[in-house]
């Protein structure tokens, strides 16, 4: 029995650790999408400002 949970406990060990890389990665991207929007936006408003 005691074995049986030890592997529930790795189990859910490297799903979580599997969820939180996945999260990594979804943050990294949101924030590089987010940056380049904010780059776009800057030069869109630099270039509206020269007219």
């Amino acid at each position: 029995m005691a074995l049986y949970h030890s592997g529930i406990a790795s189990q859910t060990h490297e799903d979580k650790n599997r969820f939180e890389k996945q999260l990594e990665k979804i943050i990294k991207r949101y924030w590089l999408i987010n940056m380049t929007f904010a780059a776009d936006m800057l030069v869109i408003e630099q270039e509206f400002c020269t007219i």
